[in-house]
C-alpha cells in the first residue's frame, strides 16, 4: 500500500513510494555494491494525473485499463494520480 505521508526508506532519502518498490531498490543496491552510484535508474511513467480526487481518477482508468483495479492503479509507481502539492 502506498504510504499516505512521506516514510523513510531503506536508503534513507523520503519517499511516497510502496514498500515493493523500496525493496526492490535495495536490492539492486546490494547486487550492484560499489557500482551502484554509477546506475542509472529509470521508470517510465504512463499517465500522470493532477487531482485532489484521487480514487476518482483512478476508477476513471479503470474503464481504460480493465486488467487493473483503483487499489493498482493507486500504488503503482508508473501512473502517478495526486494532488500538485504531493507529486
Amino acid at each position: 500500500m502506498q504510504a499516505p505521508f512521506p516514510v523513510a526508506p531503506l536508503d534513507g532519502h523520503v519517499s511516497f513510494l510502496p514498500l515493493e518498490t523500496r525493496l526492490l531498490a535495495r536490492v539492486h543496491r546490494l547486487f550492484a555494491r560499489d557500482r551502484y552510484e554509477r546506475l542509472e535508474l529509470n521508470a517510465l511513467v504512463q499517465r500522470v494525473i493532477v487531482t485532489d480526487a484521487r480514487r476518482k481518477a483512478a476508477e476513471e482508468l479503470t474503464r481504460r485499463w480493465t486488467q487493473l483495479s483503483v487499489e493498482e492503479i493507486l500504488q503503482s509507481p508508473q501512473l502517478w494520480v495526486s494532488s500538485l502539492n504531493r507529486l
